[in-house]
């Protein structure tokens, strides 16, 4: 089978005979292979999340953890995560990162001291939005903060993706890459789902850490 582009599909296909008034009608159950492979990705990164979190001492422990399995699941060279301060005026950096090459260090020096409003900033435009933000092309978005830094350290291509809780950012994981790069829907609805399933668990994280520090 292929599909609309003439690419090759592959599918999973069940066959069922259906006696029907004498006759026999042949019934084909057509499941796209895709999918599936989507389905127990989605499952094993949630598994990977949980235990990442439910191991971590804190929320940037568990924020880390999870960046970390984005990029094994990308291989995104840099990946960083931002959450709202208490009273939901600015994200901080947390510090929460990582980073393929010591010539992307630049990137995290510029975040370190920063506090963004909502839409300000590449992870801002995803807090306001409450959906991924995806540039193809750094040199075509200059005005966004971290992207000047992102674009002189060689990288051309970025995602900022929102955790969600019910209709509640939790947190901002944004990444880089190395090359211009079209939207990759798949790794941005598998991830953006997967993080959306275990934010009870930040949440949590976050509500200990406040618990404590009063």
């Amino acid at each position: 089978l292929t599909d609309a582009s003439g690419r090759p599909v592959h599918v999973n296909i069940s066959a069922t005979l259906i006696p029907i008034e004498g006759q026999v009608m042949l019934s084909l159950l057509v499941q796209d292979r895709k999918r599936e492979k989507e389905r127990e990705e989605a499952g094993r990164l949630v598994e990977n999340f949980a235990l990442g979190i439910s191991q971590a001492e804190g929320i940037n422990a568990a924020l880390e953890s999870m960046l970390h399995q984005i990029h094994d699941l990308s291989g995104w060279q840099f990946g960083e995560a931002w959450i709202p301060r208490n009273d939901r005026r600015v994200l901080e950096c947390a510090s929460a990162w990582y980073c393929e090459f010591p010539s992307l260090e630049s990137i995290r020096a510029a975040s370190v001291e920063a506090w963004l409003p909502p839409g300000i900033g590449f992870p801002g435009r995803a807090w306001i939005a409450k959906e991924p933000v995806w540039i193809k092309d750094l040199a075509s978005d200059r005005g966004y903060f971290g992207v000047a830094a992102a674009r002189e350290a060689g990288l051309r291509a970025g995602v900022a993706i929102p955790v969600m809780a019910m209709d509640q950012v939790v947190a901002i994981l944004t990444f880089y890459m190395r090359e211009c790069r079209d939207e990759d829907e798949t790794h941005i609805r598998l991830i953006a789902n997967a993080t959306a399933d275990v934010s009870p668990g930040l949440q949590r994280k976050i509500s200990e850490e406040e618990s404590r520090e009063h």
